[in-house]
């Protein structure tokens, strides 16, 4: 849900060591269909687009400042705060820019909302070819679609993870202009800091929750997860990052925009890119399968690991609290 809502414009041309800024002094309303349609675009396209998990880049005891002017308005959580934490990380974002000559300026779209009884921030920076929603007063109005290729720098930041400055407080893209160092980055005062096997674990979590809400027997639970076990092996194998467009791809290719928002909803707290989980925690997608002299065993890890126990000296196996059929089939075989 949209709580609060307010943009801003920063005026800078390539090459050039100045800029300006244009402020709104309140917010935008958050109740109509254009307010709910330009942050629902943006949201989307930020997912689409594979943001990075991160956390704030601190210094010895000091936060950046993008954290410090977050935490005060989180704290006093007014209209009159928001608009004034805008305006403030609207003067730090131009410090950023002025130091870079091949920076240009854009709208700057800074959202509160909630999602899962948590609450976020999203800023997102839009070129000024992107032909945004604004008339000259900053006002949200009607318009075509927005061009959102060109959103390059966005950030979506959990709230409750503020403070303590939890890894994956931070999910935000970046991609740089040519000869432009990552100012946006800046701006944020965060790094890239991505747990792969919290990703791996996440990531088992959600694609269960994705296979009990459409009803997935036993045996399409099973093929879900062996495909993004295989699409991991591939990965890893080639060295290469693991994304969420490109699992939602392997996985659901009849409609992989559907799975995409899912893995992408803030619960899972999943990063839109990472590397590859380790082995062992990517085992749990796949079933223990064993198949030689004459015996085949496999079992699904998640129910099973925890009742199989082995004694390596007298070479024996021991399975505890067996379904009765098992025990009665083999029964009438000995």
């Amino acid at each position: 849900m949209l709580t609060r809502l307010i943009a801003h414009q920063i005026t800078k041309k390539a090459h050039a060591t100045t800029a300006s800024l244009r402020l709104r002094n309140k917010v935008l309303p958050t109740d109509s269909a254009v307010a709910t349609d330009l942050f629902e675009q943006l949201r989307d396209s930020f997912q689409k687009k594979n943001p990075v998990a991160g956390a704030f880049l601190t210094t010895g005891d000091t936060q950046p400042r993008f954290q410090q002017i977050l935490a005060r308005y989180i704290e006093a959580d007014t209209e009159s705060a928001f608009i004034a934490f805008t305006t403030d990380a609207m003067n730090i974002l131009h410090d950023e820019m002025v130091s870079q000559q091949a920076a240009t300026g854009g709208y700057i779209v800074f959202a509160e909302y909630e999602a899962d009884n948590t609450k976020f921030l999203f800023a997102a920076l839009l070129g000024t070819t992107a032909k945004p929603n604004f008339d000259k007063d900053l006002n949200l109005i009607e318009s075509p679609a927005l061009d959102l290729d060109h959103l390059r720098h966005g950030a979506r930041v959990r709230f409750d993870k503020v403070e303590e400055n939890e890894n994956g407080v931070v999910l935000f893209i970046s991609q740089e202009s040519s000869g432009a160092s990552d100012y946006f980055v800046n701006f944020i005062g965060c790094e890239e800091i991505t747990s792969p096997d919290e990703q791996g674990r996440g990531l088992y979590t959600a694609l269960n929750v994705w296979a009990t809400n459409n009803n997935f027997n036993d045996e399409q639970r099973g093929q879900l997860l062996q495909n993004a076990y295989t699409y991991w092996r591939d990965c890893r194998d080639n060295s290469r990052a693991m994304t969420l467009t490109a699992i939602a791809n392997a996985l659901n290719p009849q409609d992989s925009a559907a799975l995409l928002q899912h893995l992408g909803i803030e619960a899972n707290n999943l990063a839109g890119e990472f590397p590859p989980p380790s082995p062992s925690v990517m085992r749990k997608f796949v079933k223990f399968s064993f198949n030689k002299a004459g015996l085949k065993l496999e079992f699904d890890r998640n129910i099973w690991a925890n009742k199989v126990t082995i004694n390596l000296r007298t070479k024996t196996l021991t399975i505890t609290n067996v379904p009765a059929e098992l025990i009665k089939a083999i029964g009438e075989e000995l």
